[in-house]
């Protein structure tokens, strides 16, 4: 039940940091963060975001999702290679529907188009579950090595830093990102223990 509750925790948490969004009570911080950011990047900062930012869209953690899936498989262990393919399709429906249900915030200028969804980060979202959740189960699968699971939390993290400086997204939309994954990991991740204390 543990993971049920971070992932209740984490949904409500968004859900708040949504409505503190839309009063603008994080504007002056994002404002701030936002000319930091700017002010640090360099064009090789760039150009690494560039590549980096990649590791948030679906055609890359949705492979890294079946070749673990096929790991497990090998070792017969069918839950939790389910539940693993089932976060990265999970994350994927969670941030189109949000881009639909959350009230429509504009991203930074440098995005170039006012009518694309910021809030919250896909890439913060989609990578943060997948990683996640692949993380817990190999670890409780005993399959867990340092060779994978610090690549794929290294790729999470560098996906959502990507977007600052691009400028294309705000810091407050990586937090809600991040929160959404936590709520879509955790929420397979109790569905991986209900089937596991079933076994």
């Amino acid at each position: 039940m543990l993971w049920f509750g971070t992932a209740a925790l984490s949904a409500i948490a968004c859900g708040v940091l949504a409505r503190t969004i839309r009063r603008g009570d994080t504007a002056r911080f994002d404002g701030k963060a936002r000319a930091e950011a700017l002010r640090a990047a360099t064009p090789a900062t760039k150009r690494a975001a560039g590549v980096t930012g990649h590791a948030g869209k679906w055609y890359v953690h949705l492979p890294l999702a079946l070749a673990t899936a096929g790991a497990l498989l090998k070792e017969e262990r069918t839950s939790a290679a389910l539940v693993v393919v089932a976060s990265s399709a999970s994350a994927r429906v969670a941030a189109e529907l949000l881009d639909h249900l959350f009230f429509h915030r504009p991203p930074p200028p440098g995005r170039g188009d006012p009518r694309v969804q910021s809030f919250p980060s896909g890439h913060t979202l989609e990578p943060l579950a997948v990683a996640l959740t692949s993380s817990v189960v190999l670890a409780r699968e005993g399959l867990g090595t340092s060779r994978f699971v610090l690549p794929v939390a290294a790729s999470a993290l560098l996906s959502a830093l990507s977007r600052l400086p691009l400028d294309r997204h705000w810091v407050s939309d990586l937090a809600g990102g991040a929160l959404v994954g936590l709520a879509v990991s955790g929420t397979n991740l109790g569905i991986y223990e209900l089937a596991r204390d079933d076994a």
